[in-house]
């Protein structure tokens, strides 16, 4: 088969194909026999790990819609309410904390914080603005985080008792006052059990469990990495450069939600189902890195997140705060530029719109490898199959071949013993524009009744990958010659 240029499609050996060795990625789909996608066990494709912080509206309709996001969370979430809305964003949580600062002019540092020396009036009067605006303006979708961090001791000066009360006061207000709200928290800045346990308790105790248990995820269990000094810097020299251990892969974001998920049954079975969000992801040392950021979408759809953002903190250290969205499009002084100062996207952009992509239901996605990851979606609407699949490596700068094995596709993918393939390749460029995903052309995969789903079929594919690139797939059914 013809090489495309830095990847090449091929079907795989009679022996790979049976199953007998393990593929990096295995996407299972419904099958033939009605399969999951019209059960009510099915993750439907709301495209809920796909959100932003603080920005991204502002930009205009043009660069937010094809993202169809479907969570934002902070600065602007009154200001952009209406445009995220019409966009079909379906979580849009305003920062109690920022919103105390900006509705009401008075955020407090001193110790202790809000209802410092028993004075709550200026809380609640941020409060009642807020769910005044929710019921005049009909933001139905407007969600709520209590503050910032508050264990990290950068946004909450106070103690973890002088915290919990004011989650405690704060819950208990709002339910009172407006028992639709969304309340997410305790929006602490990385996975801490021990932090999370002693919040649950005191939680579950005073009746104030959040509607979505949420901590910041910005990956960084498995070394990805060498040293710093054996890396090209993703920025000039004054910058850190984006390698070594603490970079993270969104490998990790599964196996946190598992642990949460064990402690609550464990601990607190009547709870054990409540929904987790991760309202911040991706490094910021990595954050332009295509294949990172498909690592960790494809990381917080495997572990069933409901909300999620993409942390979007904007480069300060290139005098570029006014651009918060510049992890995802091009800021004032990256081609392109022009008399206008246009932004246009990024890979990651491009990444954020292949999820965006996804349509009827997520297919599951087991990995078998540590520097590679997917997300699909199958739509049997329009019988079609959706799939993005990178690779996140520090370590190397050589491609490798990444073995996808597609088993239970569903018979309207098939004709004549073949499935469509349609590919596109999602360049990692960095801080420069990446208009569009280059395609690469259209092939036919051999299709055989798959061996472990009945009624369906089975493909294997073998895809050479740089390692931070992201490549598209489609797949559909053969059109008659």
């Amino acid at each position: 088969m013809t090489r495309l240029s830095a990847m090449h499609l091929v079907l795989l050996s009679t022996h790979a194909a049976s199953g007998d060795e393990p593929s990096d990625l295995t996407v299972t789909f419904p099958g033939g026999s009605g399969g999951w996608e019209s059960e009510a066990a099915a993750r439907p494709a709301t495209r809920a790990c796909g959100g932003l912080l603080n920005s991204g509206p502002e930009y205009g309709s043009a660069l937010l819609d094809p993202l169809r996001l479907g969570s934002y969370r902070g600065k602007g979430c009154l200001e952009y309410y209406d445009a995220l809305a019409e966009s079909g964003v379906r979580t849009i949580a305003c920062s109690a904390a920022e919103e105390y600062y900006y509705l009401v002019n008075g955020s407090d540092t001193n110790p202790g914080g809000p209802g410092a020396g028993g004075n709550w009036s200026r809380w609640d009067a941020m409060l009642d603005e807020l769910l005044r605006l929710k019921r005049t303006r009909g933001m139905e979708r407007l969600a709520m985080t209590v503050w910032n961090e508050p264990n990290s001791g950068a946004f909450w000066h106070g103690t973890t008792d002088e915290y919990f009360e004011l989650w405690r006061r704060t819950v208990l207000y709002v339910r009172r006052r407006d028992p639709t709200v969304t309340i997410l928290g305790p929006t602490i800045d990385d996975f801490d059990l021990g932090y999370l346990a002693k919040f649950v308790n005191f939680s579950v105790a005073r009746g104030v469990m959040p509607d979505v248990l949420d901590w910041h995820a910005w990956g960084g269990a498995g070394a990805m990495g060498p040293a710093k000094a054996a890396c090209p810097c993703l920025y000039p020299a004054v910058l850190p450069c984006a390698c070594a251990a603490a970079v993270g892969n969104g490998s990790d974001l599964p196996a946190q939600h598992a642990a949460m998920r064990a402690w609550l049954k464990a601990r607190h079975p009547d709870h054990a189902a409540v929904p987790f969000g991760n309202s911040e992801m991706v490094p910021m040392a990595a954050r332009l890195f295509a294949g990172l950021t498909l690592g960790a979408l494809a990381g917080l759809e495997r572990a069933g997140a409901v909300f999620a953002a993409h942390s979007n903190w904007g480069e300060p250290d290139l005098n570029l705060t006014r651009c918060g969205f510049c992890e995802l499009v091009t800021c004032d002084d990256q081609p392109p530029v022009g008399p206008a100062r246009t932004r246009s996207p990024r890979a990651t952009w491009q990444v954020y719109a292949a999820y965006g992509n996804t349509s009827g239901v997520m297919v599951p996605v087991e990995r078998r490898c540590d520097d590679c990851d997917a997300f699909a979606s199958y739509d049997a609407a329009d019988a079609t199959a959706w799939l993005a699949l990178g690779r996140y490596d520090f370590r190397s700068a050589a491609p490798r071949n990444v073995t996808l094995h597609a088993t239970g596709l569903p018979p309207t993918l098939v004709a004549a013993a073949s499935v469509r393939v349609e590919l596109a390749r999602i360049s990692n460029r960095l801080q420069d524009a990446l208009l569009a995903p280059l395609p690469m052309g259209a092939r036919l995969a051999a299709a055989r009744p798959s061996a472990t789903v009945a009624g369906g079929y089975d493909i294997d594919l073998q895809l050479e990958i740089e390692p931070h690139d992201v490549w598209t797939v489609r797949l559909r059914r053969p059109t008659p010659q």
